[in-house]
This record gives C-alpha cells, sequence and structure tokens, in this order.
C-alpha cells in the first residue's frame, strides 16, 4: 500500500485503505452468511404460530357483541378494539402477544 502524504494526492478511497483483497473477501463472505442465516431465524415465526380461533369482543362503535354469536358471525368490516383468543389448547401463545 502506498503511502498517502497529502489530501491533494487521493483520489478514492481504495487510494487509503487498499484494493479488495482477502480479507475483504473473507469479511463479506463473513457478513453474507450471517445474513442469511438470521433471516430464516426471522422468517420462521408463521410457521411456529399454530391457528388460533378468535373473536371481537369490543366494536369500535361501543357496542358489545353477543358471546354465544361472536364465533359464528363474521363481521370484516366492523373495526375491533380487542380481540379474545381460543385459549383450550395453549394458555399463552406469540399471536396473544
Amino acid at each position: 500500500m502506498n503511502s498517502v502524504r497529502g489530501s491533494d494526492s487521493v483520489t478514492h478511497v481504495t487510494d487509503i485503505i487498499g484494493n479488495f483483497g482477502k480479507w475483504q473477501l473473507n469479511i463479506c463472505m463473513f457478513c453474507t452468511s450471517m445474513a442469511i442465516f438470521s433471516s430464516f431465524n426471522n422468517l420462521v415465526g408463521p410457521f411456529y404460530a399454530p391457528k388460533i380461533n378468535y373473536y371481537c369482543t369490543q366494536l369500535k362503535n361501543g357496542s358489545v357483541l353477543n358471546i354465544s354469536n361472536t364465533e359464528e358471525v363474521c363481521m370484516r368490516k366492523e373495526e375491533c378494539l380487542q380481540w379474545r383468543f381460543d385459549e383450550n389448547i395453549f394458555h399463552k401463545t406469540i399471536i396473544d402477544e
């Protein structure tokens, strides 16, 4: 690597740190492999989460639903403030949190 004495002779960043070599290749390969393997960990959530039944317990307009009919009624256009999840199999899941 050439020694750079004045700021006038520096034309590119590689004049200071050097060209792409074996150390830069090792660092790039390490960062790439870490990104690939950590993405598997981040994207596995939907596969770990079991399918849980849920229904709305409190609508945004203030009305309260009849609990006996909530599981059979589909109201996709009403906004819900609070959801109730089925806790027969699991007491807490990542969907609850």
